[in-house]
C-alpha cells in the first residue's frame, strides 16, 4: 500500500469522471515521488467546462494540501472558476469518492 496514489491510480479516477469525454491536460507537475499536481479540463456540449484537479498531500511551490485529493471546479465561458468541490480523497491507500 502506497502513501500516495500512483500515476495510474490517479488516471483511473480521472477516466471514471470523464466517462469517455474528450479532455485537455492543462498542467501536470512531478517530483521524485511522482505526480503532485495534475489538472485536466473537459467541455460539455452546452459549452460548460469542468476542471478536475489532483493535488498530492504536502507542500509545494504552487500550494499545499492536507490530503491527496481530486477537486472539481466549474468554469464560466471565460474560464473563470464559478464554484467547486472536493470529490475524491486518497485515504489509507485507496480512493474514497465523497461527491
Amino acid at each position: 500500500m502506497s502513501e500516495f496514489p500512483t500515476h495510474d491510480e490517479i488516471w483511473q479516477v480521472f477516466e471514471d469522471l470523464l466517462a469517455g469525454r474528450e479532455f485537455t491536460e492543462t498542467r501536470k507537475l512531478t517530483d521524485d515521488l511522482g505526480v503532485y499536481l495534475w489538472e485536466i479540463r473537459t467541455t460539455f456540449s452546452d459549452g460548460s467546462t469542468i476542471e478536475y484537479s489532483y493535488a498530492r498531500e504536502g507542500r509545494f511551490p504552487e500550494g499545499s494540501a492536507t490530503v491527496s485529493r481530486i477537486d472539481r471546479v466549474y468554469l464560466d465561458a471565460q474560464n473563470n472558476p464559478v464554484r467547486g468541490d472536493s470529490i475524491a480523497k486518497f485515504i489509507d491507500g485507496r480512493w474514497v469518492i465523497i461527491s
